[in-house]
């Protein structure tokens, strides 16, 4: 699997093999970051996921990935950017991985 958008590229991480035992959700790295970064997760079945970066909670401000996943490990490579296409300020922000029966999240600071 291979998706490209224009802020970020999701592919499957052929580095991990066989099905993952539970959801999973990885610090990005590298962290700090200024013009891109990697995010890491598994999922154990195939569900419906949501990716989204928050600067403070109530500001979503990156759609990562909206859709259906099969079982297996991810990485989204994103070069953090907005939905529309700007580049973020130099912040910390929030992502967080969501689908039915899980949620996780993790702090990232962009930094120029």
């Amino acid at each position: 699997m291979f998706i490209k958008n224009k802020s970020f590229i999701l592919s499957k991480d052929e580095n991990q093999s066989g099905i993952p035992k539970g959801f999973h959700l990885e610090q990005n790295t590298p962290n700090p970051f200024n013009t891109q970064t990697t995010i890491y997760f598994t999922i154990p079945r195939q569900c419906k996921i949501k990716l989204v970066v928050y600067c403070r909670l109530e500001d979503p401000v990156s759609v990562l990935y909206d859709g259906e996943l099969s079982p297996g490990s991810y990485k989204i490579t994103w070069n953090g950017s907005d939905n529309e296409g700007q580049h973020l300020k130099a912040s910390d922000y929030i992502y967080f991985l969501v689908t039915e029966g899980f949620v996780a999240s993790r702090k990232m600071t962009v930094k120029y």
